[in-house]
């Protein structure tokens, strides 16, 4: 009798432990969900209209939200009852929303409306449980100083891969939809505000220095600053991005700068500047310590503009030291190649 209590229990002990296993490899299909977009403060209509966030399944198979609920922290709670499967299609998006007659909701296409709950215009939460009561995801987010704030735009996620709990991950949008909004409803998001420039060209002394930092995404104008660090001795950043002056004495420094689009997009970006104590060897227009047919091909692009040189290569460029660079120069410095000549002041 002891013996078949034994075995019943350890059966009843392992089934207990599947079901638990079941549930978590379910609750891990689930995480396949994302909350991707958010839209907590429209502009175009009231809030009570045009209201809605958007879901993304990161995974390969339809996911069935039906029975699933969206809350808060505090009492707003909704069950999803779609009156069969609701589903988020694989790679795909779903749009829930407090409206979905389109004509009076700002213009957003809505695949599922939702009652009992509402977006916060500053800080709030968007909870979403499966049919366990399994917590899917969750964004908790600020109104600022960490996620953006925006008015008559939504909260766009960088990355559906990105931590959607954490602000900096998010931007605002940028692309007009319905009736004046911006967002991307139902559709990939905007593509984030970026800087584009990793690594920035050396620099000399005695030689001026000129460098636009690159960015995209947002909506521009772009405005840029110095957040952290400082520039070598006689640069300066101006709001357009251009790093410009004559460097005075050899440095190397590391800075951070900050761009900011029309809608108050921010990026940062780490970068360096070497300037060096440079000796024009004229001729060797791609500075590899050799003057060859490249540097001559350097030249002709340049005259036919095919290529920008930078201050310093033009410098190396300029063969015959007149202020320019022409055709003359290219012919001098084949003359350095066949051994005719020397790069040398007229």
């Amino acid at each position: 009798m002891k013996k078949q209590f034994t075995v019943v229990l350890v059966f009843a002990l392992l089934l207990g432990q599947r079901l638990c296993l079941s549930a978590e490899l379910q609750n891990t299909m689930n995480r396949t969900v994302v909350i991707n977009e958010i839209m907590q403060n429209p502009a175009a209509v009231s809030d009570a209209k045009g209201e809605w966030f958007e879901l993304y399944n990161m995974g390969d198979e339809d996911v069935d939200i039906n029975g699933w609920r969206i809350a808060d922290n505090g009492s707003d709670e909704h069950v999803i009852d779609g009156g069969g499967p609701l589903l988020v299609p694989a790679k795909g998006y779903l749009v829930l929303g407090k409206n979905a007659n389109q004509e009076d909701n700002g213009g957003v296409s809505i695949d599922y409306q939702y009652g009992d709950f509402t977006l916060g215009n500053s800080d709030d939460e968007v909870i979403v449980l499966d049919a366990d009561s399994l917590e899917v995801d969750r964004v908790e987010f600020d109104g600022g100083p960490a996620f953006p704030d925006p008015a008559g735009a939504s909260m766009e996620l960088n990355s559906p891969e990105l931590d959607n709990n954490v602000g900096e991950n998010w931007h605002t949008a940028f692309t007009p939809y319905g009736d004046g909004d911006f967002g991307t409803p139902g559709n990939p998001n905007s593509i984030g505000l970026t800087i584009r420039t990793s690594q920035l060209p050396d620099g000399a002394v005695g030689i001026e220095y000129s460098r636009m930092i690159e960015a995209e995404g947002g909506i521009q104008p772009y405005t840029w600053q110095l957040v952290a660090g400082a520039l070598p001795e006689s640069l300066s950043l101006d709001s357009t991005g251009v790093i410009s002056g004559v460097p005075a004495v050899p440095d190397t420094q590391v800075f951070t700068v900050e761009v900011r689009d029309a809608v108050d997009n921010v990026a940062t970006r780490e970068l360096s500047l070497i300037i060096v104590a440079f000796q024009i060897n004229r001729g060797d227009v791609d500075s590899n310590g050799e003057i060859d047919v490249l540097d001559v091909l350097a030249v002709v692009n340049s005259i036919l503009g095919l290529v920008e040189l930078g201050s310093l290569e033009l410098q190396c460029a300029d063969c015959n030291a007149d202020g320019g660079v022409d055709i003359l120069d290219a012919l001098g410095i084949v003359n350095v190649i066949l051994g005719l000549g020397e790069c040398e002041p007229v």
